[in-house]
This record gives structure tokens, C-alpha cells and sequence, in this order.
């Protein structure tokens, strides 16, 4: 599959600190619907990783891989509301992307999400 040699191209050069190679190949992926390549993206915007920190564009990468179900991604988004980072800072969104990506089975987003409802900040109503 011709997705699977560009993301492991993409990978390697991210292990050998070629972030501009891993950034033109996820770019195109993410052109072409890759989630996991749209989250790479984010991960690099936010974290700042060989390129810019940019949370808007982080935002806007991490949102595309959400809308096709990357639990990642969800977390990402979610952390990305509850810190206001590239954002308005919004528990209840926070509190919604960490909940779509908790039923996913993601462990970071059910960790948080129950901070959440520990400490009362964004409570979403059962059965939403």
C-alpha cells in the first residue's frame, strides 16, 4: 500500500530529525485524507516539532483527523480546549472531544475526562 511506504518513510526521517522530509510527505497525505498523517501534522504544529509552533494549525490539523474518527487526534483537540491553546479556552469542548475519544478506548482521554468530572469543569449530561 502506498500510504503505508510514505507513512514509514515519514517515520524515519522523523527518527533520524529530518522533520522538513516527514513534513512534505504527511502534508501530501493529509491533502489526500490521511488521518494519521492530519494528526502527524498537528503533533508537529503543536509541539513545534522541526517547523513553527503554531496552535492554530495544529487545531486545524488535529479537527480533520477528527472528523474521520482518530482517537488521537480527539485527545489532541481536547487538551488542545482545555489549555486555550490555538483556542478558546472551553471546558465543555474539551469535555466532548475527550469523551468521543474515551469510548474509543483511549486511555489518556478517559484519564482526563475523569479529572473532569472530579473537578467539575465541563460536565456533559448523561447519554450525550
Amino acid at each position: 500500500m502506498v500510504h503505508a511506504d510514505e507513512t514509514l518513510k515519514a517515520l524515519n526521517a522523523i527518527n533520524r530529525g529530518d522533520y522538513k522530509t516527514a513534513f512534505e510527505i504527511w502534508l501530501s497525505l493529509a491533502k489526500r485524507g490521511n488521518n494519521a498523517a492530519q494528526f502527524n501534522l498537528g503533533l508537529m504544529y503543536d509541539k513545534g516539532d522541526g517547523i513553527n509552533q503554531d496552535f492554530p494549525k495544529a487545531v486545524k490539523w488535529y479537527r480533520l483527523a477528527t472528523i474521520q474518527g482518530n482517537a488521537d487526534a480527539q485527545l489532541n483537540l481536547a487538551l488542545m480546549y482545555y489549555n486555550g491553546e490555538g483556542v478558546p479556552k472551553n471546558y465543555k469542548r474539551a469535555a466532548r472531544w475527550y469523551l468521543y475519544s474515551a469510548r474509543q478506548g483511549n486511555l489518556g482521554a478517559q484519564f482526563n475526562l475523569g479529572w473532569m468530572y472530579d473537578k467539575g469543569e465541563g460536565l456533559i449530561p448523561p447519554g450525550n
